[in-house]
């Protein structure tokens, strides 16, 4: 028959070497029964940790989320308004348009929204227009998380390869899309935003 498990009052989970214990005593269990039994021999197993959190849900953006879409991608494009001299496009942009033409996506958390996809078709070509995430969880993966869906997505549409363009200035793009396999296939400049343009087969 297994050994028996008891907790002490730090949260140890203590399991006993042998098959038998003696019956402890009244208010045992209520930590100096733990420490007692760990003297007898039983071993203090693991700390108990909380479940992790539930990865963040990826769906259609809907009217509803207008506000936090806007906000969010705010924070994720403000620090760049030094470098440009202005607001970035995705800052200008009619997110409530591209939400009315079912061309965005969010990842929801617990929180609320932590991450924004917006891409489209665009002729025979899937165009990534933007992707922001909350600067509060950068570097947890999600941006790349979207890019990977964009073109599941693409390629479920039977586009023949992606397109985006992004600000020179972003220099962390820059060197983040050629990783994911994107060339750069040109230069322009449009609206007074010097961007550079890439592609990647689907």
């Amino acid at each position: 028959m297994g050994c028996p498990l008891m907790q002490n009052r730090r949260g140890h989970v203590a399991r006993c070497r042998g098959s038998h214990m003696s019956r402890p005593r009244s208010g045992a269990l209520q930590g100096g029964g733990a420490c007692a039994a760990v003297r007898r021999g039983c071993l203090v197993a693991a700390m108990m940790h909380p479940a992790p959190m539930p990865p963040a849900l990826l769906r259609p953006a809907t009217p509803h989320d207008l506000p936090a879409i806007t906000r969010l991608i705010g924070q994720a494009f403000g620090p760049y308004r030094v470098l440009i001299g202005r607001d970035p496009a995705p800052i200008k942009a009619d997110h409530a348009a591209h939400v009315a033409r079912r061309e965005v996506e969010v990842l929801q958390a617990e929180a609320g929204l932590i991450a924004v996809l917006i891409h489209y078709a665009d002729g025979a070509d899937w165009h990534l227009d933007t992707v922001a995430v909350d600067p509060a969880h950068a570097g947890a993966g999600h941006g790349k998380r979207l890019i990977a869906h964009a073109e599941a997505r693409a390629r479920a549409e039977g586009c023949a390869r992606i397109t985006l363009y992004t600000n020179e200035k972003m220099r962390a793009n820059r060197v983040m899309y050629p990783r994911l396999g994107y060339a750069e296939t040109g230069r322009s400049i449009t609206d007074g935003f010097a961007r550079i343009h890439y592609a990647k087969p689907n």
